[in-house]
């Protein structure tokens, strides 16, 4: 089969407009354009610069606003401390180490070093048995 070449002559008639007057309004099936973008606006109540589905923000909280709340306004100094049915003094420092009672010794809590020196115990076990 032979190829074949299909000539033809390019002239004003067979083109659209467009290619001879190089007019963007002669253009067919042009886009639409959007129009430019609008900077919003906190304030704007209608309009394309409104804000939607504003939160609402709660007045400032102060003294007088949290008065119902059931909260006592500090009106003086520590005069006592009293921990566990005992006296801690009269200061606003409580040594922690004279809070602690009898039934609520530490005695049977071990450091962080005597855990990693029994985790190091029971490792050298498991590597005992494990290579026999």
């Amino acid at each position: 089969m032979a190829d074949k070449v299909v000539t033809k002559t390019i002239t004003a008639d067979n083109l659209a407009t467009v290619a001879t007057s190089g007019n963007y309004n002669d253009l067919s099936n042009k886009p639409t354009i959007p129009a430019a973008q609008v900077n919003a606006d906190w304030n704007a109540t209608s309009g394309k610069a409104q804000i939607l589905n504003k939160p609402t923000i709660p007045a400032a909280v102060t003294e007088n606003t949290v008065s119902g709340w059931g909260f006592t306004k500090n009106a003086g100094t520590i005069t006592g401390i009293t921990m566990n049915g005992a006296s801690k003094g009269a200061s606003g420092v409580v040594d922690l180490g004279t809070v602690l009672t009898e039934h609520q010794s530490l005695g049977n809590y071990y450091t962080k070093s005597e855990i990693d020196q029994q985790l190091g115990d029971i490792n050298s076990i498991l590597e005992s048995i494990i290579n026999g």
